[in-house]
């Protein structure tokens, strides 16, 4: 089992709709398929549940799309809150580069400094992050 990195600032405890980041490694192969095992074996992905990624985040994930399918390169129109999201590692510098122009209320810093912090670590270690929910 898979231990969580829980990100919350406005999150009730009790919450359970959560968003969990799932780093993975592309393999080279042509017609590469990753298993649920393959996507779901990074030591520490992160968590961050509704609350938090609906006040917070959605509106640094939607700049990433349109994009291509980081796995098979299929064209995603937008973000789908209730399937997966196999995103690039150039996708998420997008993000971050948003996240670091944007004027950062005082409140959420210590939020964003974690997350980023999280998804700069990561990003040096894998070359895709899948965006999953239990929706």
């Amino acid at each position: 089992m898979q231990k969580f990195t829980e990100l919350r600032l406005y999150a009730d405890k009790k919450e359970k709709i959560c968003y969990d980041f799932q780093p993975i490694q592309r393999k080279s192969a042509p017609d590469w398929n990753p298993a649920w095992e393959e996507w779901h074996s990074y030591p520490e992905p992160l968590r961050i549940y509704l609350t938090d990624f609906e006040k917070l985040l959605r509106k640094y994930i939607l700049l990433m799309f349109p994009c291509a399918d980081a796995c098979d390169g299929t064209p995603q129109a937008e973000f789908d809150p209730c399937f997966d999201n196999w995103l690039s590692a150039w996708d998420y510098q997008k993000m971050i580069e948003a996240i670091e122009a944007d004027t950062i209320p005082a409140e959420h810093g210590k939020f964003y400094e974690q997350f980023l912090s999280w998804l700069k670590e990561t990003l040096k270690q894998t070359d895709m992050i899948v965006i999953e929910s239990n929706l």
